[in-house]
């Protein structure tokens, strides 16, 4: 326990990590935990035919790291911190994966990634492994929104990449066994291996896609070497060199301990519905309704404004010139004008349709120059609680009008319990068959009475 009469953040952080049982938790939250848990791995499975993914399990062969835990659709092994970035990278890689909408960060990547390779390290209950997670989750989430706002994206960091390790090492360290000096010697290494660019936008490069599996990697090695006995700084989130003040202008240091022990974050996640950028989800919720006009012929489409908050220009909207005419996939995943362009010409915006012969389809080609925007003060005003949008389009003079105050999946406009379910048999059912799929399901949604949760391993990996 923590003695000092003016503990710090990180001490107050550690001590809740170390603490945390599964016995002192709602059932509410340890639901959540488990559906948080079901949909990583859907994603992660479903990330394996990304052309990525090739290209990084191939030069990690190449190099020898290989070894005895598997990844999701290969028939090949890999050392445990191999295969925490390999998952990572896999649940991330088709942005299908979750968020948390008060920090922008994707917690499922590096941190169910990081509890799969720790697992094959260590014994570990059911039980155990919803600790691992939902402990992860907070400790990644609480950073980001203590740095939260245009900082740290506007000085071209990415929010999961730098804050996921944390949340990576939180969670091996619970599977680890770590105590709270560990965990600070831990967060104090993480510090150190925190990392992810925004360039990725310049180019629609692949590297955003690694961030959540380099967080997994690093912080599993991180845990790994607290508890062999390295040390690190014993106080990462404050101090003259601090994670905050290193990586933000602006700092929330209330938010690190907010309601600590009483409110955990994996019980505000937000789940995908779209196969991109989240913030373009609103307005492809409203192109599906507008979509539902009797009549309606896309080709016929005059013009399309769409309202909505700032914080939305940087990442998909602007330079505008570019969002609507992106050169790959992974620029199309983070251009609002495609995406609206896309569900008003095809009804959906999964995987299978972002790809290089969307971006040449003249329908779209031709809906994305009618695609014009502005900003609602009172949009901006309702983020992040709220994803708020408005969307007109033109046809034959007339104008036809579609708001969307929270997308289907975002936190205030939750996924029902069977539509998660369903999200995940849709992206597994193809690779797994629907029996295998159906018994995956059923195992991690049962995972408080697992007392072997290395027993998942073989039936998560279809091995």
């Amino acid at each position: 326990m923590i003695s000092s009469l003016s503990p710090t953040a990180a001490s107050i952080l550690a001590e809740f990590a170390a603490d945390l049982s599964l016995d002192r938790l709602k059932a509410e939250t340890m639901g959540k935990a488990k559906f948080a848990i079901l949909d990583a791995i859907g994603c992660g499975i479903a990330g394996t035919v990304d052309p990525a993914v090739d290209v990084l399990i191939r030069t990690l062969s190449e190099i020898g790291e290989t070894g005895k835990m598997p990844v999701w659709g290969r028939p090949d092994v890999f050392s445990p911190k191999a295969a925490a970035l390999i998952n990572g990278v896999m649940i991330h890689a088709l942005e299908l994966d979750d968020t948390h909408s008060f920090s922008s960060v994707h917690a499922g990547g590096p941190v169910v990634a990081s509890v799969l390779s720790s697992c094959s390290l260590y014994p570990t209950s059911g039980p155990k492994f919803l600790e691992a997670v939902i402990a992860g989750y907070d400790i990644s989430c609480r950073l980001g929104m203590a740095i939260r706002g245009k900082s740290p994206y506007h000085r071209g960091f990415h929010p999961t990449g730098i804050c996921g390790v944390f949340g990576a090492a939180t969670a091996s360290g619970k599977i680890i066994g770590l105590d709270v000096p560990g965990y600070l010697n831990a967060w104090g290494i993480a510090g150190s291996m925190a990392g992810g660019l925004m360039a990725y936008l310049q180019n629609g490069a692949w590297t955003k896609k690694m961030h959540p599996g380099w967080a997994a990697q690093s912080g599993l090695l991180a845990s790994l070497l607290a508890h062999g006995g390295y040390s690190g700084p014993q106080d990462i989130f404050g101090g003259k060199y601090n994670f905050c003040g290193a990586y933000a202008d602006m700092f929330d240091p209330k938010a690190l301990t907010e309601e600590i022990g009483f409110r955990y974050e994996i019980s505000r996640m937000s789940y995908k519905r779209f196969a991109c950028c989240r913030t373009i989800h609103a307005p492809i919720t409203a192109a599906l309704k507008l979509r539902q006009i009797p009549g309606f012929r896309p080709e016929e489409v005059e013009e399309i404004r769409v309202f909505i908050a700032d914080e939305d220009l940087d990442l998909v909207v602007e330079p505008l010139e570019k969002k609507k005419h992106p050169g790959t996939p992974v620029e199309a995943q983070f251009s609002m004008p495609f995406g609206v362009a896309l569900a008003l010409a095809e009804g959906d915006a999964m995987p299978s349709q972002f790809t290089q012969e969307k971006l040449n389809n003249p329908l779209i080609k031709f809906l994305l120059e009618k695609f014009q925007y502005a900003v609602n003060d009172d949009f901006t005003k309702r983020r992040p609680l709220y994803f708020p949008c408005e969307l007109r389009i033109r046809i034959q003079g007339n104008w036809h009008t579609a708001f969307v105050d929270a997308p289907l999946g975002d936190y205030t406009n939750p996924l029902s319990n069977d539509q998660m379910k369903e999200k995940f048999h849709r992206l597994c059912d193809h690779s797994l068959g629907l029996e295998t799929a159906q018994r995956l399901e059923q195992r991690i949604l049962s995972l408080e009475g697992e007392w072997d949760a290395r027993a998942l391993i073989p039936l998560i990996f279809d091995r």
